[in-house]
C-alpha cells in the first residue's frame, strides 16, 4: 500500500455496551463535525469504531482481535497524528483467546498442563510450520461450536487454561499480554501506550459511575469479579500516569436502569476541542507541504516496494547499463505484456543509479492521478528537474503547449558533471483526455547529459514509439524463469515470516512456470501465504484470471465476507471512474438497499443508529430507555419477520438525513483481506482505493460480479451518492471545490443512462463554474461527450452540443480566466431561445455574486455555426497552415516560430525554431513526418517534425521565400521568392538542381499537378506554367489587373484557380489558358484559394477579413464566413473536405465546419477600426467613429445600429455628444467637424475652417461651444448653432494632442507635439502661460475642479503638476517605466489616476497632495502601446472610482481605483481599439479592430465578493540554507519611541498603552494585543494623535499577521503608511512599507513586494540611515530572486556587503556574503560560492555565531559534493555535526 496523509483516521478504543450512549453521542455530535472541519481542508476523516457490526458468521474465524490491531496500525500508518483515542468505563471488557500462540509457548503450555487440558489444546490449537518461527493457530469455530453460547464455555476454560499455564512459567509481561488482557487493553497497549510522541494527540476520556447498584442491570456496567475490577482500575491509572494532561474525566450518577447522561455534552465538547486543536495543526502542516514534494514521495515509496525483492533479469539490467554509458542520445524502450515485470525492473534500475549518486528524476504513471495528466505530468518534471539544478521554477508555463515546448528546456539543464537519468514507466497508463497517444510531447531526440527510459504495454503507445525509435533502443521482456520466479518466492516468503511445505512449493511452482508472468507469481503468493501447513494443497487458477477467481470466491463465502459484501464493495470500486475513499465505499454501500437489508438479516443485535431512526419511525416517546426498548420490541414483531415491511422500512431510513450506516468493521475485515491487492493514492485532495493492475483486476471483477444490468445499478447509486454531495467543502465560502463531485458525478449519471439528470447537471451554472476553476476548461468539455452514453433526447442534446460549443470557442480564454465564464457563456447563448438555454442565462443572472461583464449584444461567435474553434497561441500574424494526411495534426507558420497542433482538441503539441525570420510558407510530407518551410531569412528548411529537429537548409535565393510546394515522393522540393525565381531543389543532398525565370516581379505562390508534370507559378499579374522535365515555360496566363496572391490546382490537374489583390479569383483551363470564370465578392484583395478533393468547390480567405465557400460549376458564392478581424493569410482543406482551416494576421488559427450553415446573425460592424465611441448621458444610445469614414449610432441595449452616418472623406478621429443627447459631434481627418442629429441620423452643420485633421475635441460646460485642436497647429472654438469659428488660437508649434477646459470654461489648456503644455483665455484666445518641462511628447491632461492645478502625462514617464496662474511645476511624480498615455484628476481631485505602457499596462493612482503613489496595478500582458495618434486605450467613469482599459491581447478590464483590484475582464473577438463607460460606470461600450463596437453591463459592480482562482506555485525549500529575516516582534519598541515631543506628557495613558502591549505581544497573547490596540486607535483618534495612531494601527497588524490573518494585517499596514505619509515621517514609512513588502513577498505575489521594497530602498537612500538601507537592499535582492533576476539581486547583495563593511556590522555581513553564495550556487558557480560560503564560516565564527557556522559549513559540504569532492563534503558535515 502507497500511504498518504490526506485522511485523519481515528481509532476508537472502548468497550461495547457498557459505553454505547457515549460512542452514539461521539458519532452523532462529534464525527461529522471532525469530519466537516477536514472536508474544508480538503481532507478526510474517519471514526474506527470496530465494536459492533460483525455477523456470527464472519465472527466464526477467531481474527477479530488481529483485524482490530490491524486497523489501529493502519490509522497509525494512514494519520500519524491524531490516530487514536480511549473511551473507558468500569468494564474491563472481552478478553480474547489469542489467535497465534509462538510453538515455543505453546509447547511449554501443554508440558505444564494435565493431559485433559493437553486435548483441549490440540482440538483448538493446530501447530502450523509455515509461519516463520512456528505458531499454534486457534482453530475457526464449527459445527455446534458455531453456537455461541455452546463456545462460550470452550472459550472460558481455554482461556483459564492458558492463563493459569502463562503465570505459571512466568512469561514477560508482553508475552502475557494477550493471554490475560482485554481486547479494549491490547488496543490501548499496542495503539497509545507503546507509541512514540504520543502525549502530543492520544486522548482519554475515562467515565465513573457513582452509587451503582448490585444487580442484574449493574453486570452490564461494572466488574463484578474483584481481579478483573482490578485490572481495569490498573488501566485507567496508567493511562492517568502516562497521558495526564490529555485525560478527562467524568462522573455519572446511576438512575433507574442505568448511568445518567448528563456528562455527555461536556464529552462531546472535549473530544471536539483535544481532535480539533490536533487535526488544525495538522492541516497546516499539510497546506504547507510542497505538492510535488508530496508527488516525489508517492513515486519513491512505490519504487522502493517495486525493488525490494527482485531477481534475475540480468540481460536487461547490462543492456540498461551500457544505454546510459553510450552516445546513445534516443530514450530506451522497454516493452512487454500486463503483469511481465515491468514496473519491478524499472524501479530496480532506479535504485542501483541512485546508489550510485545519479541524479534520477522518475515517475510510476498511474501510481497518483496527477503522474497520469500528461499536463500535470511535465508541469510536476519541469519543476523537479528545475530544483535538482538549482534553477527557478517559478517561470515554468501552466499552458500545456507551452509546457511541451519547455519539457526539453528543463532536461537541457543537465551537465556533464550532473548527468541526468529520467524514467518514465507505464506511458499506457496515461489519460486519453487531451489525445496524447502521439507522444509528441516527448522528446525523441535528447539533448546531451540525459537519458531517458521508459515502458508500455503493446498497442497505441508502443506503435507511436516504434515509428521513430530505433529498433536497438527497444527491450521485450520475457518471461521470467522458473529459477528467477522460485527466488523471488523465496525472498517475498522470508520477508513475510512464511514458508510452504514442499509439496505446496513445488505445486505453486509448476503452475507458475506455465504462465511466467510476475504477477502471476505476486497473486499466487498473497494466496499461499495464507496457506497453513496442516492445509490440503488448495487449487491454483491456471492464469491470473484463474487466480484472482479463486480469491473472490474465497471472499464471498458466508462464512467469510460473503457474496454480497464482496461483490458490491469490488463491484463500486472498479466502477468508479478514479477509485474510491474509504469513507465514500462505506457511505456508499450504506445507502445500497441490498447490502443494507443483508446487513439487518446476518446480525442479531440492533445497531443503536436503527434504533434511532425506529424512534422516529413509530414516533415513539418516554424516558430514552423506555423508547429503546420499544424500538428493539416494534422491530422485531412487526418488521423483522415481515419481508414487504423490511423493504419499506430500509426505503425509509437510508433517504433519511441522518440515515444509519454500515459498521465500518465489515469493510475493515474485507480490507484485511485485500489490502495486498490495493493501492491507496491521492486524487481529488483524498485518498483513494483502487485495484494495482487495474485491467486484470476490472476484467475478472466485471465478469464474476457485474453483468450489464448490476454495472447500470453500480453507477447509478454511485451518481446518487456523488449527487447528494456539497458543490463546495466550505460551504457558502466557495473556496473549495467538491473535487470528487466534480470528477465522478457526470460520468456516473452517463454511465448509468441518467440522461435528465445528466443534462441537469450540465446546465447548472454552479457546477460549470467549479468544474471550470476546480479542473480546467478540457476536463469540463470533456463531460459532454458523454452525451451519447446517457441516451440524452435530441432536445437536450441539442442544448448540451451548444452549450460544449459555447465552452470550446471560448476554451482559449477559460483556461487563462476562469472568471470569464458567465461573461462567455450569456455573449455566445444569448441569441438562442430554448427554455433550458435561457434558463441557464437566468441563473448566471441570479447565482454569479462576483462582478462580472454581462454582453449586451450578439457579437461573440455563436455555437452550431461554421466557427468551431480558434487556436491562440502565435504572437505575430499566422503566415501559412497545412494539415497531415491523416487529419490529426495542422501545422501553422507565422513570426519565426514552427506549430504543431492537435486538430481534435486545439492543443498546441510543439513549437519549433530555427529560421531568422518570419516564415511563409510550408509544405508537409506525403506521411506528415516532415515539412519544409520558406523563410524571410532567403533560406528554406527541412523538419522532421517528430524530433523537432532541423534536417537540412537549403540556401541559394536573394531574396524571401514565399511558398514552397514537394513533389509526392517526397524527393524533390519547388521554391518561389521574392527573387522573381523559382528553384527545383534535390532533398537527399540539399542542392539546387535548377532555377526558373521568368516572372517580373517577385513569385507569391508555386504548386505541382497532381501528375508532377507541371509546375504552376504566381507572381506579379500572372500565372504561369512551366515544364518541370525541361524548365520551360509553357504558358503564361492573364487577366487578374493586380498582383496573383495564391493558386490552386484541381485534382483532376485540368484547372487552376487564382487569387489576387484585384478582390477577384479566376478558374482558368490549364490546357487552353483561358478563363472560365471570374469569381467576385471579397472586398478587398484575396490572399489564398484551396480546392476540396472532389473539384466541385473552392475555399478562398481575404484581406477582408472573410472566408468565402464557391461553386466552381457556376461560379457563384455559396457562403461566406466572418469571425476573423484581420486579414486571412491562408485556408486548408481537410482531406475529407469537412472543414476549413484558416490562418490569420490577428494570430489566430480559426477551424470551421465547411458542411455547417453559417450563423444567421450578422452582426453590423464598421468596415475598419474603430476611433472612438462615447454613450449618451442616458445610456441608452453610443455613437462610434471609424476608419472607414463613417459613424454608426448605436442602441446600447440591443447592440443593433439605429443609423449609419455618411459624409465625411476621411478617417472619423473622434466623436462626442451634446450634453442633451440631441446631436453628435464628429471631427475627422478630412479637417472637418459634422455636427449630426441624433433623432434622424442626418448631418445638420459642417464646420470648416482647420487646415489639418481633426484630433479632439470638448464641449464647454454651458453646451455653446466646441474647442478643437488638429494637426495644423491650431485649437478653435465654434459656435454650436451656427457652426461659425469664433476664435482661432495660434501658437503651438507642433500639432494638438489633447484640450481640456476649466470647470468654470474660463480657460482652455492644451497639449501638443511641441512638448508644451499652453494655458490660453477662452474669451480673449490669449495665450495666459506656456508650460514647459517635459522632454517628450505630451499626451494628456487634466484640471483640477478649483481650476488652480492642471496635471500632465508625457512619453517622458513622467507626470507633472502645475500651477496654472503662476504657470511652474509644483511637482514630478516619477514611477512609471513606460510612456505615460492617460492622466485624470479624480475623488473631487485629491488623487490623480495615470496610465502607462512598457510591456504591459501599468495603472498608478497618487496622492496629488503629497504626490506618492499610493497604488499600482498591472493587468495585460500584451504591450498596450500607444496607437499611432496618441490616444491610450483607458478610460475613467465619471465618478472617478473605475477605469476600463483594452489591449492588443484583446482583453478589457474594469478596474476599481480605490482598491486597486480588477474587479471583471472580458475577452473579445479582436484587440480592443477604444472603451468607454456610461455616465452611471455600469455599462461599458468597447471598439474593435474587426469595426464591430459591442456593450457590456458589470453587473455585481459594487459587490467586493471577488472570488480569488488559485495561480499559487507549491512551496520549496531552496537547496543550500539561506538567513531568514526575523519577526515582526523586535519592531515594536521601535515604533513605540517614534513620537512627538509632549505626547507621552499630554497623553500619559497612550505610553501606558504601549507598555502594556509589549508585554502582551512578549507573552504571545496577541488576541489580546488586538483588542489593547483598537482601543488605543480609537483613543488616538479621539485626541488627535497622528503618531500613537499609526503605531497602534501598525500592532493591530502584527498581532494579526501573528495570527494568520494576512489579509487584515495588510489592511492595517496600509492605513499606517497612509498616516506616516501625511506626517512626512519617512523613517516611519520605510518601516510601515517593509511590514507590507514583507506578507506579500511570503503570500509569493513578488512584483507586489518589489514595488513596495523599490520605494523603500529609494527612501533610505534619502535618509541616509546605512543600517536600514543595507537590510533593505538585502530585501530587495531577495525578491529580485525570487522572480528570476538573478543578476539584479546579485547587485544589490553586492552593495549590501559594502555598506556592511562600512558599518562594521558583522553579523549582516556575512548574511549579505551567503546571499551572494546563494546566487552563485544558482548559476552554477560551485568554486566561487563555496568560496564565499567559507568567508561566511569565518565571519560567524569571529562572531560566536553557531547556527551562522553550521549553515556555512553544511552549505560548503553540498558544494564540493556537487564538484565531486565527497571526502571534503563528508569531512566538513562532519565538523558540522560537532558543533553543540
Amino acid at each position: 500500500m502507497i500511504k498518504t496523509s490526506r485522511t485523519f483516521r481515528i481509532f476508537v478504543s472502548s468497550t461495547f455496551s457498557d459505553l454505547k450512549a457515549e460512542r452514539n453521542a461521539l458519532q452523532q455530535k462529534v464525527f461529522p463535525r471532525l469530519r466537516d472541519l477536514a472536508m474544508s481542508h480538503g481532507c478526510r476523516f474517519q471514526a474506527i469504531d470496530l465494536r459492533w457490526g460483525v455477523s456470527d458468521e464472519a465472527a466464526l474465524d477467531q481474527q477479530t482481535m488481529k483485524v482490530c490491531l490491524g486497523e489501529i496500525e493502519r490509522c497509525q500508518k494512514t494519520s500519524p497524528r491524531p490516530n487514536f483515542i480511549v473511551l473507558l468505563g468500569d468494564r474491563y471488557g472481552w478478553r480474547p483467546l489469542p489467535y497465534e500462540i509462538p510453538a515455543k509457548e505453546f509447547e511449554a503450555i501443554l508440558f505444564k498442563t494435565s493431559r485433559e487440558d493437553q486435548l483441549i489444546l490440540n482440538q483448538w490449537y493446530l501447530r502450523d510450520n509455515n509461519a516463520i518461527p512456528p505458531t499454534y493457530v486457534l482453530q475457526p469455530r464449527k459445527d455446534e461450536f458455531a453456537n455461541f453460547d455452546v463456545w462460550e464455555n470452550m472459550e472460558t476454560r481455554l482461556r483459564s487454561i492458558l492463563q493459569r499455564s502463562a503465570y505459571n512459567l512466568n512469561f514477560s509481561q508482553d508475552a502475557l499480554l494477550k493471554y490475560t488482557a482485554s481486547a479494549t487493553e491490547q488496543e490501548i497497549v499496542n495503539g497509545a501506550l507503546k507509541v512514540p510522541n504520543a502525549k502530543e494527540h492520544i486522548f482519554c476520556f475515562l467515565r465513573e459511575i457513582q452509587n451503582g447498584p448490585n444487580n442484574n442491570a449493574a453486570s452490564n456496567f461494572f466488574e463484578t469479579d474483584p481481579q478483573i475490577a482490578g485490572m481495569q482500575s490498573d488501566l485507567k491509572n496508567r493511562l492517568r500516569q502516562t497521558f495526564s494532561n490529555n485525560v478527562h474525566e467524568y462522573s455519572s450518577n446511576w438512575k433507574n436502569d442505568g448511568p445518567s447522561l448528563d456528562h455527555l455534552d461536556q464529552l462531546c465538547e472535549d473530544v471536539y476541542t483535544e481532535l480539533s486543536e490536533v487535526i488544525s495543526s495538522e492541516l497546516e502542516r499539510l497546506d504547507e507541504i510542497d505538492q510535488l514534494d508530496r508527488e516525489i514521495a508517492n513515486h519513491e515509496i512505490f519504487k522502493t516496494e517495486r525493488a525490494r525483492i527482485f531477481f534475475g533479469r540480468k540481460e536487461i539490467l547490462d543492456t540498461i547499463e551500457k544505454y546510459f554509458s553510450s552516445t546513445n542520445n534516443q530514450p530506451l524502450v522497454i516493452r512487454g505484456v500486463s503483469g511481465s515485470g515491468k514496473s519491478a525492473l524499472i524501479a530496480k534500475v532506479i535504485d542501483k543509479v541512485q546508489k550510485d549518486g545519479e541524479e534520477t528524476v522518475f515517475r510510476f504513471i498511474g501510481v497518483t492521478p496527477e503522474s497520469s495528466n500528461v499536463r500535470v505530468l511535465l508541469d510536476s518534471l519541469c519543476r523537479q528537474i528545475s530544483r535538482q539544478y538549482g534553477v527557478d521554477e517559478s517561470t515554468i508555463p501552466t499552458d500545456y503547449k507551452e509546457l511541451v515546448d519547455e519539457f526539453p528546456k528543463r532536461l537541457a539543464l543537465a551537465t556533464h558533471e550532473k548527468p541526468l537519468i529520467l524514467f518514465l514507466d507505464a506511458l499506457d497508463q496515461l489519460s486519453t483526455v487531451d489525445n496524447i497517444q502521439n507522444l509528441t510531447w516527448l522528446p525523441i531526440e535528447l539533448p546531451p547529459n540525459v537519458r531517458l527510459v521508459t515502458s508500455t504495454l503493446p498497442g497505441t503507445y508502443l506503435e507511436e514509439l516504434e515509428k521513430t525509435i530505433q529498433e536497438q533502443n527497444r527491450i521485450e521482456i520475457q518471461p521470467m524463469s522458473a529459477k528467477d520466479g522460485e527466488s523471488v518466492l523465496d525472498a517475498w516468503l522470508t520477508e513475510s515470516h512464511r514458508n510452504l511445505q514442499n509439496d505446496q512449493k513445488k505445486y505453486l511452482l509448476q503452475k507458475f512456470s506455465r504462465c511466467g508472468l510476475p504477477l502471476y507469481l505476486k497473486l499466487s503468493f498473497e494466496e499461499a501465504k495464507l496457506w497453513k501447513s496442516y492445509d490440503q494443497l488448495p487449487e491454483l487458477g491456471n492464469d491470473i484470471s484463474g487466480i484472482l477467481h479463486n480469491l473472490f470466491q474465497r471472499l464471498s463465502l458466508v462464512s467469510n465476507h460473503g457474496e454480497m459484501l464482496v461483490s458490491r464493495s469490488l463491484g463500486y470500486l472498479i466502477t468508479s471512474k478514479n477509485g474510491l475513499s474509504e469513507d465514500e465505499l462505506v457511505d456508499v454501500l450504506s445507502k445500497d438497499h441490498e447490502v443494507y437489508l443483508w446487513f439487518l438479516n446476518s446480525i442479531h443485535q440492533i445497531p443503536d443508529d436503527l434504533i434511532d431512526c425506529l424512534i422516529g419511525y413509530f414516533q415513539i416517546t418516554g424516558t430514552d430507555v423506555e423508547k429503546r426498548r420499544k424500538a428493539e420490541d416494534l422491530y422485531n414483531e412487526k418488521i423483522r419477520q415481515h419481508t414487504e415491511d423490511l423493504n419499506k422500512f430500509i426505503s425509509s431510513i437510508l433517504g433519511m438525513e441522518n440515515a444509519p450506516k454500515l459498521p465500518v468493521v465489515l469493510w475493515s475485515r474485507l480490507f484485511f483481506d485485500l489490502e495486498s491487492y490495493l493501492i491507496e493514492r491521492d486524487a481529488d485532495n483524498s485518498s483513494l482505493l483502487s485495484f494495482f493492475h487495474t485491467t486484470s483486476f476490472r476484467n475478472v471483477i466485471s465478469e464474476v460480479f457485474l453483468p450489464e444490468k448490476e454495472n447500470i445499478k453500480r453507477h447509478q447509486r454511485l451518481a446518487d451518492y456523488f449527487e447528494s454531495q456539497p458543490l463546495y467543502q466550505d460551504g457558502e465560502e466557495k473556496q473549495k471545490p467538491n473535487r470528487r463531485k466534480l470528477s465522478e458525478m457526470v460520468f456516473h449519471q452517463a454511465s448509468a443512462g441518467l440522461a435528465e439528470r445528466y443534462s441537469n447537471a450540465l446546465t447548472e451554472y454552479l457546477y460549470l463554474e467549479a468544474k471550470l476553476t476546480t479542473m480546467g476548461v478540457q476536463e469540463l468539455i470533456v463531460d459532454f461527450d458523454l452525451v451519447p452514453l446517457a441516451g440524452v433526447t435530441s432536445e437536450k442534446e441539442r442544448t448540451l452540443s451548444l452549450l460544449q460549443g459555447a465552452l470550446a470557442l471560448s476554451a482559449h480564454i477559460l483556461s487563462k480566466d476562469p472568471l470569464q465564464l458567465a461573461s462567455q457563456i450569456t455573449g455566445r447563448l444569448k441569441g438562442f431561445h430554448e427554455d433550458s438555454i435561457q434558463d441557464l442565462l437566468n441563473q448566471i443572472r441570479q447565482k454569479v455574486k462576483y462582478p462580472w461583464l454581462r454582453p449586451l449584444d450578439l457579437h461573440l461567435e455563436a455555437p452550431g455555426g461554421a466557427l468551431m474553434r480558434t487556436l491562440v497561441g502565435h504572437s505575430m500574424m499566422v503566415n501559412h497552415v497545412a494539415i497531415t494526411p491523416d487529419n490529426q495534426r495542422m501545422v501553422s507558420v507565422g513570426s519565426k516560430e514552427i506549430k504543431i497542433w492537435d486538430v481534435s482538441n486545439g492543443k498546441c503539441l510543439n513549437t519549433i525554431s530555427g529560421h531568422e525570420g518570419q516564415i511563409f510558407g510550408i509544405a508537409l510530407t506525403s506521411d506528415g513526418l516532415r515539412a519544409i518551410t520558406a523563410s524571410l531569412d532567403k533560406t528554406l528548411k527541412v523538419w522532421d517534425l517528430k524530433k523537432t529537429i532541423c534536417l537540412l537548409t537549403l540556401e541559394g535565393h536573394t531574396d524571401q521565400v514565399n511558398s514552397v510546394v514537394m513533389t509526392s515522393d517526397n524527393r524533390k522540393a519547388i521554391s518561389a521568392s521574392m527573387d522573381k525565381t523559382i528553384k527545383i531543389w534535390d532533398l537527399q543532398s540539399g542542392s539546387c538542381i535548377e532555377t526558373l525565370t521568368g516572372h517580373t516581379q517577385g513569385v507569391n505562390d508555386v504548386k505541382l499537378t497532381p501528375n508532377g508534370r507541371l509546375i504552376v507559378s504566381a507572381g506579379d499579374l500572372s500565372i504561369k506554367i512551366w515544364d518541370i522535365a525541361t524548365g520551360a515555360c509553357i504558358n503564361t496566363l492573364r487577366g487578374h489587373t493586380k498582383v496573383v496572391r495564391s493558386i490552386a490546382i484541381t485534382h483532376d490537374g485540368r484547372k487552376v484557380v487564382s487569387a489576387s489583390n484585384d478582390n477577384t479569383l479566376k478558374v482558368w483551363d490549364i490546357e487552353s489558358g483561358t478563363c472560365i470564370h471570374t469569381l467576385t465578392g471579397h472586398g478587398k484583395g484575396v490572399e489564398s484559394v484551396s480546392i476540396t478533393s472532389d473539384d466541385r468547390y473552392a475555399v478562398s480567405v481575404s484581406m477582408d477579413m472573410t472566408l468565402k465557400k464557391w461553386d466552381l460549376e457556376n461560379g457563384k458564392c455559396e457562403n461566406t464566413l466572418i469571425g476573423h478581424n484581420h486579414t486571412v493569410n491562408h485556408v486548408a482543406l481537410t482531406s475529407d473536405d469537412h472543414y476549413a482551416i484558416s490562418a490569420s494576421a490577428d494570430r489566430t488559427i480559426k477551424i470551421w465546419n465547411l458542411e455547417q450553415i453559417p450563423s444567421t446573425y450578422s452582426q453590423e460592424r464598421h468596415k475598419q477600426l474603430i476611433r472612438a465611441v462615447v454613450i449618451s448621458q442616458n445610456g441608452k444610445k453610443a455613437v462610434s467613429a471609424s476608419e472607414d469614414k463613417t459613424l454608426r449610432v448605436w442602441d446600447v441595449e440591443s447592440g443593433s445600429c439605429i443609423f449609419l452616418l455618411e459624409g465625411h472623406t476621411d478617417v472619423v478621429l473622434n466623436v462626442a455628444l451634446t450634453h442633451d443627447n440631441q446631436f453628435a459631434i464628429s471631427a475627422s481627418a478630412d479637417k472637418t467637424l459634422k455636427i449630426w442629429e441624433m433623432k434622424t441620423g442626418k448631418c445638420v452643420l459642417t464646420l470648416d475652417g482647420h487646415t489639418g485633421g481633426v484630433w479632439c475635441l470638448v464641449l464647454t460646460h454651458d453646451g455653446r461651444y466646441i474647442v478643437t485642436g488638429s494637426d495644423d497647429k491650431t485649437i478653435k472654438i465654434w459656435d454650436i448653432k451656427n457652426g461659425q469659428c469664433v476664435r482661432t488660437l495660434v501658437g503651438h508649434t507642433f500639432a494638438i494632442r489633447s484640450v481640456v477646459l476649466t470647470t468654470n470654461d474660463e480657460k482652455i489648456i492644451s497639449t501638443s507635439g511641441d512638448k508644451s503644455i499652453k494655458v490660453w483665455d477662452f474669451r480673449t484666445g490669449q495665450c495666459l502661460q506656456t508650460l514647459s518641462g517635459h522632454t517628450g511628447d505630451i499626451r494628456s491632461v487634466d484640471v483640477s475642479p478649483d481650476c488652480s492645478l492642471a496635471v500632465s502625462s508625457s512619453w517622458d514617464k513622467t507626470i507633472k503638476v502645475w500651477d496654472i496662474k503662476k504657470g511652474l511645476c509644483v511637482r514630478t511624480l516619477i514611477g512609471h517605466t513606460g510612456a505615460v498615455l492617460k492622466v485624470a484628476l479624480i475623488q473631487d481631485g485629491r488623487s490623480i489616476v495615470s496610465a502607462s505602457t512598457s510591456n504591459v499596462l501599468e495603472l498608478k493612482v497618487w496622492d496629488l497632495k503629497t504626490g506618492v503613489c499610493v497604488r499600482t496595478f498591472t493587468g495585460h500582458k500584451i504591450p498596450v502601446g500607444s496607437p499611432p495618434y496618441g490616444w491610450a486605450r483607458v478610460s475613467i467613469s465619471q465618478d472617478g472610482k473605475k477605469a476600463v482599459s483594452a489591449s492588443d491581447d484583446r482583453l478589457l478590464k474594469i478596474w476599481d481605483l480605490e482598491s486597486g483590484t480588477c474587479l471583471a475582464s472580458f475577452s473579445g473577438e479582436s484587440r480592443i481599439r477604444c472603451a468607454t463607460f456610461s455616465a452611471d460606470g455600469q455599462t461599458i461600450a468597447f471598439g474593435e479592430w474587426g469595426g464591430s463596437v459591442n456593450f457590456l453591463q458589470l453587473e455585481n459592480g459594487n459587490s467586493s465578493n471577488i472570488p480569488a482562482i488559485s495561480t499559487k506555485k507549491p512551496k520549496h525549500d531552496t537547496k543550500p540554507a539561506q538567513t531568514k529575516s526575523k519577526g515582526m516582534v523586535k519592531a515594536i519598541p521601535n515604533t513605540v519611541d517614534q513620537k512627538k515631543n509632549g505626547v507621552v506628557e499630554k497623553h500619559g495613558g497612550v505610553e501606558k498603552f504601549s507598555l502594556e502591549i509589549r508585554t502582551l505581544y512578549k507573552n504571545q497573547e496577541y488576541e489580546k494585543v488586538i483588542k489593547l490596540g483598537k482601543e488605543m486607535e480609537n483613543f488616538c483618534k479621539k485626541e488627535g494623535d497622528l503618531v500613537y495612531l499609526q503605531f497602534a494601527f501598525g500592532v493591530q497588524a502584527d498581532a494579526s499577521k501573528a495570527l494568520g490573518d494576512h489579509k487584515k494585517a495588510l489592511s492595517l499596514y496600509k492605513q499606517r503608511e497612509l498616516i506616516c505619509r501625511e506626517l512626512g515621517n519617512k523613517e516611519m514609512l520605510q518601516s510601515a512599507l517593509a511590514q507590507q513588502s514583507e506578507i506579500f513577498f511570503n503570500m509569493k505575489e513578488f512584483e507586489k513586494a518589489l514595488l513596495l521594497r523599490e520605494e523603500r530602498l529609494q527612501i533610505c537612500r534619502e535618509l541616509g540611515n546605512k543600517g536600514t538601507l543595507q537590510i533593505a537592499l538585502g530585501s530587495i535582492g531577495d525578491t529580485l530572486k525570487a522572480i528570476g533576476n538573478i543578476s539584479e539581486a546579485l547587485n544589490n547583495y553586492v552593495e549590501r556587503e559594502n555598506l556592511c563593511r562600512e558599518i562594521n556590522d558583522k553579523k549582516a555581513l556575512q548574511s549579505a556574503i551567503a546571499q551572494q553564495a546563494f546566487i552563485f550556487y544558482m548559476k552554477k558557480e560551485f568554486v566561487l560560492a563555496a568560496r564565499l560560503y567559507k568567508e561566511q564560516e569565518g565571519i560567524c565564527r569571529e562572531l560566536d555565531y553557531i547556527d551562522g557556522v553550521k549553515d556555512a559549513l553544511g552549505n560548503q559540504s553540498l558544494m564540493l559534493k556537487i564538484l565531486g569532492d565527497i571526502s571534503g563534503s563528508e569531512a566538513l558535515q562532519k565538523k558540522k555535526e560537532l558543533l553543540r
